[in-house]
């Protein structure tokens, strides 16, 4: 392979990842991360999910709620990741295949008010409306030599709107569904010496969960969801691209042998290999992979103060862990440089944990997640009407 061909290849490769590897960096089913209460259990949920989250959880979890609620949610994200640093494209090319592409940590952080829903129970179902980001990341990369460029931002969000129902047809048996609207948008700034440079995509999209919960034990609940994919359109840099966000399959089971004790596990799958839902003829060696999503979990009870008081105040704790394949972005082609630089990686372990405090008109819940991809943390709230 001469010089030039080698050039094509590579600086294909990267502008390919703009749009793709940059876009789909931590991504996952709940990507941006809502649910304090979920997230401290290792974002094990399924079989329980009886706070307002449950839209997006399992929305048969609605049956449980008693009272009409207002919930709200900010998170903060510290995310780490190893990316191409422009600066050594030029090195990178004159090594030709001796060497890897240079890769070094970057760290971007943000926060986003990433949940807001209202909840109210009528004799026959649950009824929720809600706003939430599922997807979200910000991410920043200086080129020092302003060779290529001196600053590139990126910025994707994804914003369901969504109405819910749940209601229980028989006495133990749960059921429920959310359809959802979804607004897609990713930005892409260059700041150069010549100037500043604007690419977008935006698109819109319709997509709907379905679960159940059986309450098949005193102490055994099961769970289940089914989350339909979200079609996506849009132009960028004057190329229509067309996405598709995957579509979810997941169970769990809930153990809670007495009122002060609960242990959750889950399993879920995620379609990421359909992300692209038209395969682009410039990639054909670009793949990512279905991802797999073991969750374990726990919530106890740890104290209730003034019991004898008309409102108590209970304090719980929580810890999980999830384990989930990678769904980045990788290279299976020959060319060894793109194989360094985009090789598949390896599953990423979470460990969580969290605190809530209720009492009889609110409550408050806050957790935090760490795993190599960053650390995440959320505090929400709960009003009771």
């Amino acid at each position: 392979m001469n010089r030039s061909v080698c050039t094509g290849v590579i600086l294909t490769g990267l502008l390919l990842s703009a749009v793709h590897a940059h876009a789909q960096v931590g991504l996952d089913a709940e990507f941006a991360g809502f649910g304090a209460r979920a997230l401290g259990m290792g974002s094990a949920f399924i079989a329980l999910s009886d706070d307002a989250t449950a839209s997006e959880y399992n929305p048969a979890g609605l049956v449980i709620l008693e009272r009409p609620e207002v919930a709200i949610q900010t998170s903060y994200r510290l995310d780490r990741h190893r990316e191409l640093q422009p600066v050594s494209f030029g090195n990178w090319l004159g090594q030709g295949a001796r060497g890897a592409a240079p890769r070094e940590n970057e760290y971007d952080s943000y926060w986003i008010p990433s949940f807001a829903s209202f909840t109210y129970p009528t004799k026959w179902a649950v009824v929720s409306i809600c706003e939430y980001s599922p997807m979200y990341f910000k991410r920043s990369l200086t080129d020092s030599s302003g060779r290529y460029f001196i600053k590139r931002d990126w910025e994707t969000q994804l914003t369901n709107y969504g109405v819910s129902v749940g209601f229980a047809p028989f006495s133990k048996l749960y059921l429920g569904t959310t359809l959802k609207y979804g607004d897609f948008r990713y930005r892409q700034r260059d700041t150069m010496s010549s100037g500043t440079f604007l690419n977008s995509l935006e698109g819109n999209s319709l997509g709907a969960n379905f679960g159940f919960i059986w309450k098949m034990h005193p102490w055994f609940s099961l769970g289940g969801v089914y989350k339909t994919s979200q079609n996506l359109a849009g132009s960028y840099a004057s190329t229509r691209v067309h996405l598709k966000i995957p579509r979810t399959v997941g169970m769990g089971v809930a153990f809670h042998p007495n009122d002060r004790l609960r242990i959750l596990a889950d399993v879920d799958q995620i379609e990421w290999s359909e992300f692209m839902k038209e395969r682009n003829t410039l990639e054909p060696n670009y793949d990512r992979d279905d991802v797999l999503r073991y969750h374990l979990g726990a919530e106890y009870l740890l104290k209730v103060f003034g019991e004898a008081t008309p409102s108590p105040t209970a304090l719980f704790v929580r810890c999980g862990a999830m384990r989930e394949d990678s769904n980045r972005l990788y290279y299976h082609g020959t060319f060894e440089p793109l194989r360094k630089a985009f090789p598949k990686e390896e599953p990423i372990n979470h460990l969580s944990c969290g605190l809530g405090v209720a009492r009889s008109r609110y409550q408050l819940d806050f957790a935090v997640d760490e795993s190599s991809k960053g650390t995440q943390f959320i505090l929400s709230t709960v009003l009771y009407f």
